[in-house]
């Protein structure tokens, strides 16, 4: 009986549940801080003249190259198209506009902020941030490609609710499952 009373004693009240509990809480504080770093850098990129003129040239070069490579994909798959930088037109469609809030920036950059925010080696943040980019980069082409096929062959609607939803969910889903792995694989190492 004694013993019982230990386990159960130990189960409640462990120090472990306490420091994941932390650990849990500062994880939030962590991402928040991220993005609050963010929301500075944005507002100044955006707020100050001399800045805005790069910010903006820096979501044209990504807009022009997710679209470029998007092009490419698709007249591989068979499709007619025309295209221009910010622009995918596929035959029969309306076109697809490539917009600054679909580059996947700011993700981008509170993915690289909240690594670097975590425990673990300098060398495996920079390393898994590198890889981090290339995932979300590939995530945001296919989800232009993928836009642009639902254009085409389904009804506004699905366009739309994939558009508003379904890519919402996947890019964040997938950028959150990266920043897990890193805390519970990468920061012990």
């Amino acid at each position: 009986m004694k013993e019982k009373r230990t386990y159960l004693a130990d189960m409640s009240g462990s120090n472990t549940n306490k420091s994941s509990r932390m650990e849990g809480i500062a994880f939030i504080w962590k991402s928040m801080l991220a993005y609050a770093i963010w929301f500075v850098v944005r507002t100044a990129l955006t707020g100050i003249d001399f800045l805005s003129v790069y910010w903006y040239q820096i979501n044209d070069y990504f807009a022009s190259l997710y679209v470029k490579l998007s092009a490419i994909s698709l007249k591989a798959m068979g499709y007619g198209l025309r295209y221009n930088d910010r622009n995918v037109l596929l035959d029969g469609t309306p076109g697809l506009y490539v917009g600054n809030h679909c580059l996947g920036l700011s993700a981008s950059f509170i993915f690289v902020f909240i690594i670097f925010l975590l425990k673990g080696r300098l060398l495996y943040k920079v390393a898994y941030s590198f890889f981090g980019l290339g995932v979300i980069f590939f995530v945001n082409w296919f989800r232009v490609v993928g836009l642009a096929i639902m254009l085409k062959h389904g009804t506004k609607a699905f366009f739309h609710f994939n558009h508003t939803y379904t890519y919402l969910i996947m890019v964040y889903g997938i950028i959150f499952a990266m920043i897990i792995f890193y805390e519970n694989r990468l920061s012990k190492l």
